[in-house]
């Protein structure tokens, strides 16, 4: 097994996992100081969050359309089973598909932006989501 597959299919998925936590997390802890942080920097990230969707979603399109006789989904499934046990097969995305491994790395490179983001805010918390859009209105009234 080499060096990048190692990285690619171990410590980065885990590493993805635990930086998304910490950016609940912290969200949760603060929503007033993550605003003010979105307002500096969320445009040019927001775009890229965007961007990574699109492209993890015609990955995972083309995965749904071209692979449906295969067992690469099966397979992907199997490996994340395994992941969140954490006990990844790595064999099984080392002879995966290039496609299987452009949407895999796509996607966890998405969650890593996304974290980063107030969308993730948007997932976790949606009471206090709504709550805020209440205050913005009364404030404009």
């Amino acid at each position: 097994m080499g060096l990048f597959h190692w990285f690619a299919w171990l410590v980065y998925p885990y590493t993805v996992t635990a930086v998304l936590g910490m950016g609940i997390v912290w969200q949760y802890d603060s929503p007033d100081r993550f605003e003010e942080i979105q307002m500096k920097s969320g445009l040019i990230l927001n775009r890229v969050v965007k961007l990574l969707w699109l492209f993890t979603t015609l990955t995972g399109i083309g995965l749904i359309a071209f692979y449906r006789s295969t067992d690469e989904l099966p397979n992907m499934f199997e490996w994340l089973i395994g992941f969140l046990h954490f006990n990844p097969d790595l064999t099984l995305l080392k002879h995966a598909s290039v496609l299987l491994q452009v949407h895999l790395m796509l996607l966890f490179t998405f969650l890593l932006f996304f974290s980063f983001t107030k969308y993730v805010s948007i997932m976790f918390k949606p009471i206090h989501i709504l709550k805020a859009l209440n205050r913005r209105k009364a404030k404009i009234r």
